[in-house]
């Protein structure tokens, strides 16, 4: 019996030295291992989804030159002075503009608009109306229907206001100096200086595309 016990007393003994042995708040840490070899780098991911287009930012105005608003005798407009060619008379006034250069005749775009007030009318045009040169228009005076016309030239540092009457009517001093126009310069190489998209007779849409101020 006494054996017996003895057998059990050694067993429990060993036992405990076995908890013991495996407890983790017992053991010592190891050496550190050296660092491993570079995994191989992993096949590449499928391409994501394209995200939106961004919205379109506004049109700069670098190197597009415009005036300010001018007219014969007024803001650097000459007086309108009158030349028959042929049999019909032309009256013209002149304004100096250095920004019409050779480049800009034969690669760039001047465009000239006026505002004639209450004579527009006469065209069927409203009296804020601003407009594109050239245009036509009638008038019928005693009777008779008058055609009359307005349009600018481009020279070399200069822009012509012409405008002719079929019937002669209007001399050179009797032309109103109350008419108002200003160019616009766009040279060839401003990134969509020719827009297609742009309605170039619509000023309003000429203005807002080149940030033009009145």
């Amino acid at each position: 019996m006494k054996k017996l016990q003895f057998i059990f007393s050694a067993l429990a003994s060993l036992s405990l030295v076995l908890l013991m042995t495996a407890c983790p708040g017992s053991v010592e840490p190891g050496t550190k291992g050296d660092k491993g070899d570079k995994g191989d780098t992993g096949a590449q991911g499928p391409q994501g989804v394209a995200g939106q287009t961004g919205a379109q930012g506004p049109t700069g105005t670098a190197n597009v030159i415009y005036s300010d608003w001018y007219g014969p005798t007024f803001n650097g407009g000459t007086a309108w002075v009158g030349t028959t060619i042929g049999s019909r008379l032309v009256n013209s006034f002149a304004k100096t503009a250095g920004a019409v250069t050779n480049n800009i005749l034969n690669q760039g775009v001047v465009l000239v608009y006026a505002r004639l007030g209450s004579y527009g009318t006469t065209y069927g045009l409203g009296g804020n109306a601003t407009v594109l040169l050239p245009i036509t228009g009638t008038a019928t005076r005693s009777g008779v229907v008058q055609t009359e016309s307005w349009y600018a030239e481009a020279v070399t540092g200069r822009i012509d206001i012409n405008f002719q009457n079929s019937a002669n009517f209007w001399s050179a001093s009797g032309m109103s100096t109350a008419y108002r126009f200003r160019y616009v310069v766009i040279p060839g190489s401003v990134a969509g200086g020719r827009k297609a998209a742009i309605d170039y007779s619509n000023y309003e849409e000429v203005k807002k595309a080149y940030n033009l101020t009145d």
